[in-house]
């Protein structure tokens, strides 16, 4: 990266640790970027819906809230990594990877993080305080051999009781995102089930199961969702 890149990378991301989080101004094409059959190029367009402009800084990590550009590591590069977004405009930005050092067999995940700030002659003309944002989404690397997530995979999650405990298997090779798991009165949300993973959902306090079904919504690569019921075995 070229020294003065850098220098302007570290400048605006102190800036950007400065502000407190605020409503975002910059939306986003899509809620999260799948790069399907081992793709190596995808792209998402950032609008700016405010009557001022605002700086924008995006990469790519594995999603620590707390993680910096500086340090952030992922086979992927964005472009433009820095760039100003004039009031009301729409610009793309494009995700590049070569997959290299990936599994084959099972997808990837990371996540996608885009800072905006105002200017400060903006806040100084107006009576609202304007802030920093920083706006994460995940991003889906599949390898040629795995396929499209399709709806047939809610039917092949597998939801466990042992003891007091509830399990939930995934025995795929994706990332299967729960926007929301229901059971006995108990529910969780924004969960993600790992590639070949277990992961305990619920813990009861000898709670006596009425009807050992669990109704759960998986969120798909367009951002919808799907509803499944199933059994606890």
């Amino acid at each position: 990266m070229p020294k003065s890149l850098c220098a302007c990378s570290r400048l605006l991301f102190l800036w950007l640790c400065l502000a407190l989080p605020a409503q975002a101004v910059v939306n986003l094409s899509a809620t999260r970027v799948v790069f399907d059959k081992g793709a190596a190029t995808q792209s998402i367009t950032l609008a700016n819906s405010a009557d001022y402009p605002v700086m924008v800084q995006a990469w790519i990590d594995d999603g620590d809230p707390q993680g910096i550009p500086q340090t952030a590591e992922s086979p992927f590069v964005v472009l433009p990594p820095i760039f100003r977004l004039a009031p009301l405009e729409q610009r793309s930005i494009r995700l590049l990877t070569s997959g290299k050092g990936l599994p084959a067999d099972r997808e990837s995940l990371f996540w996608l993080n885009i800072y905006e700030i105002p200017p400060n002659w903006a806040a100084a003309q107006s009576e609202k305080i304007l802030l920093a944002f920083r706006t994460q989404l995940k991003v889906f690397w599949r390898p040629a051999r795995v396929g499209k997530l399709t709806e047939d995979v809610g039917k092949q999650l597998r939801f466990t009781r042992s003891g007091e405990r509830v399990t939930v298997t995934n025995p795929t090779p994706w990332n299967i995102s729960l926007a929301e798991v229901k059971m006995a009165g108990y529910s969780a949300a924004g969960i993600t089930l790992n590639p070949f993973s277990q992961q305990s959902l619920f813990t009861f306090n000898k709670v006596d199961l009425q009807d050992d079904v669990v109704n759960f919504v998986i969120i798909n690569d367009e951002g919808n969702q799907w509803g499944f019921a199933l059994p606890i075995e």
